[in-house]
This record gives C-alpha cells, structure tokens and sequence, in this order.
C-alpha cells in the first residue's frame, strides 16, 4: 500500500522565509508547494488536478492580502484547512480571518515547534470545522446557563465558537462579574482540547511566593514544606488549557517566567534543573486595562500581544439590557429549585426596578439579588424584595453629602478603603458578610485590602467614626 504525503502551499512574499518553512517541514515527509504572489497561488489552486491538503498564507500579502485570498480560496476549497501567519498588532484581521473560516494562526516570529505542532494539528483534526459544531455549541450554552439575548452576547458566542478550533491563545476582557470564566469553558470545550483538562487559576488570589509553585511546579526540598515534587498547572494542563484569571495582577518577575514558557514552551520546577516540554492553550482575562498598564510600567507588552492574538471583550450588564430579566427569570427558576420553594414571580414594578438598575457587580451583583428576594419574599417577588434603587431615582441625601465636608479631599481609593473598613466594623470583622454587603466576591475584597494595606497601615480616619 502507497503512501500519499500531504501536499502543503504556502503563501508568504518573502523569499527567505518560504525557504525556512520548505526546509522545516520538507524532512518531516510533506511534499511543499510554495508561492511568493497571492494570484498566481489563487489561480493554480483553481486549475490543479492534485489534492491539497493544507494552506499556510501570511495575512498580509501585497499583490492581493491574506484575507482577500483566504475568502477566495473558501469559495472553491472549503473543506482544505488554512493557516494564518500573523505579526503582532493584526488583531482586527485576526478575527476578520476567523469569521472568513482560517483553522489556526501561526504567530510571526515562530519558532520550529510552534510551525510543526500547528501544521500536524490541522492535518490531523482537518475534519472539524466551526461551520459543523451549531448543536454543540447550543449544548455549551445550555450546560453554561449563559444568556445571549443581546446582540453583545450574541457576537461573543459566535466569535468564541470560531476561535476555539484555533490554537491561538485568547484574551477576556471585562468587569468583574461578566462571566469571563465562563466564556473561557465554552471555548476549552468546543474545542479540539475539549476532551483534556481545563486547569484555572485565579492570579489575583495567590500570594506571589506559592503562584510561582502553583504554576510552575517545584522540587522536592526546594524550599521550607516542599517535602515532594510538585507537577504545576501548566503541566496538569498539557494537551488542554490553562485559564489564567486575572492576569493583570501578576508581578513582573513571573510576567517574565510566563513569557518565557510561551515562547519555549517548556517549564522548569522551583528549585530544579530540569525542563519539562508542555503543550497547552492559554486563555487569559482581567478586569484591568492592560494596554494602560503596560503604558505604566507594570504590565509587559511582548507578554500582552503573546496573550492578546484573539480578544474577546464582555459588555458590562448595563450596556446590555435585554440580558437583565431573561438572566433574572434563569436565575428565579434555579433558586426556587435550590430551596424546593413553591413557584414564585416577579412584580411588573421589581422587573422595571431590575431593568432601570446600574448592576455594578454584573451578572454576580443580578444573581446575588434574586437568591436574596427568593429567601425573603412570598409567593410574589416585589421591588422591596430586590433591595435595589432604580438608578434614576438614586440620590445622595444632604446628610450623606455633608460627611464629606469633614475630610480633606483625598483619591478615591483611600475612600473606597474607608468605607470598607466601616462595612467590616459593623460585621465584626466577618469578612464572608461584609464581602456580601459590598456585593463583591471575597477574593476581591482581600485583593483590595492587601493593595491598600501596602500603601498604608491604616486610613488616615475611619467612616466607622461618622454617624451616616
């Protein structure tokens, strides 16, 4: 019996790089067509009588442009999977590329590794496309309780459904409580990594000495407890994904160490001599504005465009509002399931209340505020039940604005700082309800109060001695 080697065209103009790529992944026993102009490529494809197996095309060629050629190529070889190189600041064409039906991208500059594993995946999983997955993407849906009422929603998913077959690593972007992780879940598991582990780790919650452990492994004898060797999650999540939660917050040092297992992809232990290859996705999100940190020094830039091939950016809940009663309505089921109530309902004066509300804590503070007002309502869910103020109807009484007259002017930081202060003297001290009252997640809260701390050992006076 024959063996047929895969035919493989790439399209880049330059000369030296084709000769690269040709002297690459000749010996690996594909046979290598290539062509430095895109309409010469595009006319030969059209005409030849021999199957072609694969496509590698730069996004920017100047005869033609990669996206130009890669919509014309889909029109007469749909089911032949393409490759997009791309440079650092294409990502607009990125997504355009995607949407157009690219299978994966190839990050320029690459090295070996990153061209051969990206050209092996796509022969290998060439039969799965994107335009095949509607019902399972419905299921992950479903399974994820995610609401896509809204055209922003709507546009998330889809775009999350395309990139997933790619390998490119993804950044989320949004306000706490928008659902990031959950996003990140959708893509791990449409994916063709699906069937792997989904490692995550919330950065911001691990001091800095134990992440490094965390992510990296460590020795046995390593340093004080490290009493056996420990593996870290970028190789618990070899072969599937790593979700990085809150990679804003991550020091420069192990910045530095993150680049540089993206760019070797190779771990080394704490402590260890020895290098362990991995191969994992990286899906990544943060709250902050990262390309201002970068601009302040505490973010760096070569790790953001690692990070950043493929952004997807979450709207906050109030940018949209034909989310809030279809994930109120989701969330009044769910809890009067939990609690095994008889069925309940919202008044039409709590669903204009939940719509004319800011939701500065999101999809969490809506959820949050439902189970509430299923513990404490009857069989009819009122807008007193809800414990919230429709935004048009919030102002500050005298008596709260006069206690500011009894500071000097301050950042709003050292305020934020005070009052959570206030709110935890009146819990005594129980951080869980004071998290609760201030309808942010505890990890937060300890988050802010250990940033804080190190600017200041204590706020200079405490609201807990202002009668509000």
């Amino acid at each position: 019996m024959s063996f047929t080697p895969a035919r493989i065209v790439i399209l880049d103009d330059d000369l030296d790089l084709l000769k690269l790529m040709e002297t690459i992944l000749a010996p690996r026993g594909f046979k290598i067509v290539t062509y430095s102009e895109a309409k010469v490529a595009l006319e030969n494809l059209k005409n030849e009588q021999i199957k072609t197996d694969l496509i590698i095309s730069d996004i920017q060629i100047p005869d033609m442009g990669g996206l130009q050629f890669l919509s014309a190529v889909k029109e007469f070889l749909p089911e032949v999977p393409v490759l997009m190189m791309t440079a650092y600041g294409t990502i607009n064409m990125v997504i355009e590329a995607l949407r157009l039906g690219a299978s994966d991208f190839i990050q320029k500059p690459f090295v070996k590794s990153d061209l051969v594993g990206a050209t092996e995946k796509a022969l290998k999983t060439q039969e799965i496309s994107p335009q095949n997955t509607a019902a399972k993407l419905h299921h992950e849906i479903q399974k994820s309780q995610i609401i896509c009422k809204s055209s922003d929603m709507q546009k998330v998913m889809e775009l999350a459904q395309r990139v997933a077959f790619a390998s490119a690593n993804v950044l989320i972007t949004g306000e706490s409580g928008t659902g990031k992780e959950v996003i990140a879940k959708i893509i791990h598991n449409l994916s063709p990594r699906g069937s792997k582990p989904l490692v995550a780790i919330n950065c911001a919650a691990i001091p800095e000495g134990l992440l490094e452990s965390e992510l990296f492994g460590h020795a046995k004898g390593s340093f004080t407890g490290a009493v056996q060797n420990r593996r870290g999650l970028f190789r618990e999540a070899s072969g599937g994904t790593l979700f990085l939660d809150e990679i804003g917050d991550l020091s420069l040092p192990l910045q530095a160490k993150i680049l540089r297992v993206l760019q070797e992809k190779k771990v080394r232990p704490v402590g260890s001599n020895e290098e362990h290859f991995v191969d994992v996705r990286i899906v990544s999100a943060t709250h902050k504005n990262l390309e201002q940190s970068i601009r302040k020094g505490e973010f760096r830039g070569d790790l953001f465009y690692r990070l950043n091939v493929i952004p997807i950016h979450l709207s906050p809940l109030r940018l949209r509002r034909d989310d809030i009663l279809p994930l109120a309505q989701h969330f009044l089921g769910r809890m009067v399931k939990k609690y095994e109530m008889p069925e309940k309902k919202l008044t039409p004066a709590a669903m204009e209340a939940l719509e004319s509300h800011e939701w500065p804590g999101n999809v969490r503070e809506l959820e949050n505020a439902i189970e509430r007002a299923v513990i404490l309502s009857g069989d009819l869910i009122t807008h007193d039940n809800l414990f919230i103020t429709p935004q048009a109807q919030v102002q500050a009484p005298k008596s709260t604005m006069n206690i500011f007259d009894q500071f000097e002017p301050m950042p709003l930081k050292n305020l934020e700082l005070m009052y959570i202060h206030y709110i935890l003297s009146k819990t005594g001290g129980r951080k869980d309800k004071a998290a609760a009252i201030l309808q942010i997640d505890r990890k937060t809260l300890f988050r802010k109060l250990s940033e804080y701390q190190k600017e200041s050992e204590q706020p200079a006076q405490s609201v807990a001695e202002v009668t509000i």
